[in-house]
């Protein structure tokens, strides 16, 4: 099957990993870390953490990204 314009089966695949995130960066800057990294378009995260805090950050990726809005459902606990 051929990818549809602009987008590779890298980005088309897809998966979920959990990366810490440390303090002093936002999810987003994590998240756009992660995808120089990988050389990947289609990612997002499950919520996002406080700046100020480190922590797991859950990656979804491609496809899985359609379970975003399940996995967001849930409430964060800071310790």
């Amino acid at each position: 099957m051929k990818d549809p314009p602009g987008r590779s089966a890298a980005d088309s695949a897809g998966g979920g990993v959990a990366v810490w995130k440390p303090a002093g960066i936002t999810s987003r800057a994590a998240l756009n870390t992660l995808q120089r990294s990988l050389a990947r378009r289609a990612l997002g995260h499950t919520g996002t953490l406080d700046p100020l805090a480190s922590g797991i950050l859950v990656v979804l990726a491609g496809e899985a990204r359609k379970f975003q809005r399940f996995l967001m459902s849930g409430s964060k606990t800071y310790r």
